[in-house]
């Protein structure tokens, strides 16, 4: 735990690069294989499966070998991240209270027990599988919290998308560390990914995906300023374009090379090792915010 520690102070959370993510075109890409620009499949702040830009990269690097834990669900899905970062998980004790109301209520059947008695293990594991079964995001959404990896442990839910791509809640079936070569932690507008079929922050080492999104928000305010510039002068090279095409050879010539300018401006290069703005933050939470929020 020391030596992942100092891994989170130095570069944050990240996944290994051959983790897959689902482009807004239906391909499954490598996270090694994306791009700043490209649009993956997020979670929005309502629970709702959506397709959002990746914006920048708060890690990659290709090379350096890292300490991961790796989660499995009961569906047979497995998502590997460092344990500094933020998985969008429901602590099974959490749930007891919602059992105790759904057999109140008639809506869960106990083999053995009666709403307020003393239950077994097994008897309140069935139980939560049996209220979990059918249970949509309506229902278990407003439990969701953002944890460390490091914090999950068997029995938790996750929520993983299966095959059907809706978000359900899925049981931990499995726990257990892993070493692997490759790091990368692409950053989206909403804050969220689906990485390997399973739904978890974009951010590590800050245990509150509210806080840790609002510091973010001035690279989203620079995103959206940047895109409106390009777009600005795409028009305008279009326009001018359109109104010399038939004059002069030349300022065609240069509206081509601007909007070629443009249009590559438009995708910044990925940059290698951890984002100079990320470490800042990282550095400054340890600072100003309370111990329990801040990974050690």
């Amino acid at each position: 735990m020391i030596a992942e520690s100092s891994q989170a102070a130095r570069h944050g959370g990240c996944f290994p690069p051959e983790s897959t993510v689902l482009s807004e075109s239906g391909s499954v890409k490598k996270l090694s294989e994306l791009t700043v620009g490209d649009r993956i499949q997020s979670m929005d702040s309502q629970g709702r499966l959506v397709f959002s830009p990746v914006l920048l990269f708060l890690d990659r690097d290709l090379t350096e070998e890292r300490d991961f834990v790796q989660l499995q669900s009961a569906d047979g899905a497995s998502v590997t991240m460092t344990a500094s970062h933020l998985i969008y998980t429901v602590a099974s004790q959490d749930l007891l209270e919602d059992v105790d109301v759904d057999l109140m209520n008639g809506q869960l059947q106990s083999n053995s027990l009666h709403s307020g008695e003393n239950s077994s293990a097994e008897e309140e594991d069935r139980l939560l599988d049996q209220m979990m079964a059918n249970a949509t995001m309506d229902r278990f959404g407003t439990r969701l919290k953002a944890t460390f990896a490091s914090k999950v442990q068997i029995g938790d839910w996750i929520v993983s998308t299966g095959p059907d791509g809706r978000p359900k809640p899925q049981r931990v079936v499995g726990v257990s560390a892993v070493t692997q070569r490759g790091v990368l932690a692409p950053l989206t507008e909403e804050g969220t990914l689906v990485v390997d079929q399973v739904v978890v922050s974009c951010y590590a080492v800050i245990d509150d995906q509210a806080i840790a999104h609002w510091a973010f928000a001035p690279v989203r305010l620079l995103n959206n300023v940047h895109k409106s510039l390009v777009h600005f002068w795409r028009a305008l090279s279009w326009w001018n374009h359109d109104r010399r095409e038939s004059t002069s050879s030349i300022p065609v010539r240069i509206s081509v090379e601007a909007r070629s300018t443009s249009e590559s401006a438009s995708k910044p290069p990925t940059l290698v090792g951890i984002h100079w703005y990320a470490k800042m933050l990282y550095r400054i939470a340890r600072f100003v915010l309370p111990s329990h929020l801040v990974f050690n």
